[in-house]
């Protein structure tokens, strides 16, 4: 009995009967939870207490936690506390820093990029550097979240950044003070021929509707507009509650736009629009891809379903999977899924289903369809399905390895180091002989993945190799065909020139010149913005997309 007791207490302090989740649970329940949380503590216990070597307890038992969280879905994990604030940050898109966005390499912290007016910015640092030490604290070695840990701090706080700059024979210092830095979720809008007004953005983050409503509101002050392309190509989320008024920008008050439902339906939240739109009529389209995720599905989403503007792009991501956080003992937190989201023609978008933490594909047969207000027919699962799909799957499937790999960036950095852009890139373009020193770089690197045609081929010659069944002349075979892939691969690359030039532009502009003056280069070649200006200047066209 004692033993029970002191399970239930543990229960209480893991926040599983307490804390304000609120789970109904049987008397069978509760033993089976305390049962098997007293078996937990006692193997926790035993093991740091007697394990041959010392286990640092903090690091036993969030290995206990990861793996028991990994079981259910990827967005349900535990947040230490000194992760906390990074997690808080990533929401409001705020916190105490110098300003940049860095990668752990084996040196240090890599800068892959600078935000605008920050410290880091002010002070002079680059896209490129490699922070080596901060005041005297070295971080060759150190993990991401360590290195974020360093770089942040109170506002105000004075640091002293040791940095190797590519192309620089000795190590830069930089002296500079934390402070507030709010990354801003709309960096760049403007507005585009046939007075079409294009608005980039880029995160949920806190005030993203208001943001995005003062931005229309001035562009239109200025001249009348003919249609909006609200570009939502690599947004992976954020607040719901900004997704809500996002839509609101364009969609009357009071129309539900989402709503929550988890396991139970008593508890279902419905979500309206509750401000007067800032434009409820103008011809508008939304612009997704394949990372288009979350709170910008309920956007594109709820924009579809109620008929209010076209959906140009790839299928999103479809996470339809609704995550809250509950505040556990000792200052950490656990983000956990606690219901799917519906957009208003009834459907969910979640594209998997997870079993013991394995994802499974939703099967297209599987799929039910809906209607939208006017009565188009829409499916759930899968993401948003675009209205006008944009297709060009060699390209994008070879666009995603290359931004997967350090090419582009590693290409940027070293173009940089050699070259200055010019104040007017109007005229500025890259050149063959740059596109002949991408090559080079990707060769030296060997940066280009093989494709799964050659890993599988790699997989069965090894094969043959350990059964010993390799014969000289099957060997040379394999060889040539090897060598057959490799060439197709870097075939397609030379296919794609120009459109990997354009990339490599927007790479350099966006270190050079931060992410607004990218966002802009990037306009000037995008065959899916082409294909939402041609149609928000025709009308008739828009007009039968929307039209059952």
């Amino acid at each position: 009995m004692f033993a029970i007791k002191s399970a239930k207490k543990l229960l209480f302090a893991f926040l599983i009967l307490g804390g304000g989740i609120g789970l109904a649970t049987t008397l069978t329940d509760e033993f089976e939870i305390a049962k098997n949380l007293e078996l937990y503590a006692n193997v926790y216990r035993e093991l740091n207490t007697y394990y041959v070597d010392d286990i640092p307890p903090e690091d036993l038992m969030k290995s206990g936690l990861d793996a028991m969280l990994k079981s259910l879905d990827p967005y349900t994990t535990y947040i230490p506390a000194d992760e906390v604030e990074r997690f808080r940050s990533s929401i409001t898109g705020s916190y105490a820093g110098i300003g940049t966005r860095v990668r752990a390499v084996s040196s240090g912290g890599l800068v892959t990029a600078i935000y605008p007016n920050g410290p880091a910015h002010k002070a002079g640092l680059m896209a490129g550097d490699t922070i080596l030490y901060v005041d005297e604290v070295a971080l060759n070695g150190k993990q991401l979240s360590e290195i974020s840990q360093e770089l942040r701090g109170k506002m105000g706080q004075a640091m002293q950044l040791t940095v190797h700059r590519p192309g620089q024979p000795k190590n830069l210092t930089f002296s500079l003070r934390r402070q507030n830095i709010l990354i801003n979720n709309l960096p760049h809008y403007e507005v585009l021929p046939g007075k079409i007004a294009y608005f980039s953005l880029t995160t949920f983050s806190e005030k993203a509707g208001q943001h995005l409503g003062e931005a229309l509101e001035a562009l239109q002050e200025k001249e009348k507009l003919n249609g909006v392309i609200l570009d939502l190509r690599g947004n992976t989320g954020g607040l719901l509650s900004e997704a809500v008024n996002v839509i609101n920008v364009f969609v009357p008050r009071g129309r539900e736009v989402v709503s929550i439902q988890g396991r139970e339906k008593s508890q279902q939240q419905i979500f309206r629009t509750l401000n007067l739109p800032i434009d409820s009529s103008i011809a508008l389209a939304v612009l997704i891809n394949e990372r288009s995720a979350s709170a910008s599905e309920i956007v594109a989403g709820a924009i579809q379903d109620l008929d209010r503007g076209i959906i140009i792009g790839q299928r999103s991501f479809g996470k339809g999977l609704v995550q809250n956080t509950v505040d556990l003992p000792h200052g950490a937190k656990l983000k956990l899924t606690t219901a799917r989201y519906y957009i208003p023609s009834g459907r969910c978008i979640q594209s998997l289903e997870y079993e013991n933490g394995e994802p499974k594909v939703i099967a297209d047969s599987l799929r039910q369809a809906f209607q939208t207000l006017a009565g188009r027919k829409v499916y759930d699962g899968g993401g948003i399905r675009p209205d006008l799909p944009y297709e060009n799957k060699e390209w994008l499937s070879l666009k995603k390895q290359l931004l997967a790999s350090p090419a582009i960036f590693d290409f940027g950095v070293q173009y940089r180091s050699k070259n200055k852009l010019p104040e007017d890139l109007e005229k500025w373009s890259l050149k063959a002989q740059d596109f002949d020193d991408f090559m080079a770089l990707m060769d030296k690197n060997a940066y280009l993945k093989k494709s799964k045609t050659a890993l599988a081929l790699e997989k069965f010659e090894k094969e043959l190799a350990k059964e010993g069944e390799m014969e000289k002349a099957l060997s040379q075979e394999l060889a040539s065909l090897e060598k057959g892939l490799s060439n197709l691969e870097r075939n397609k690359i030379l296919a794609a020139k120009d459109k990997i030039l354009h990339l490599l532009e927007v790479e350099i502009v966006e270190q050079e010149k931060l992410i607004a003056a990218g966002i802009a280069h990037s306009l000037k070649a995008d065959s899916c913005l082409d294909m939402a200006l041609e149609l928000l200047g025709k009308e008739k066209k828009y007009q039968a997309l929307l039209t059952p």
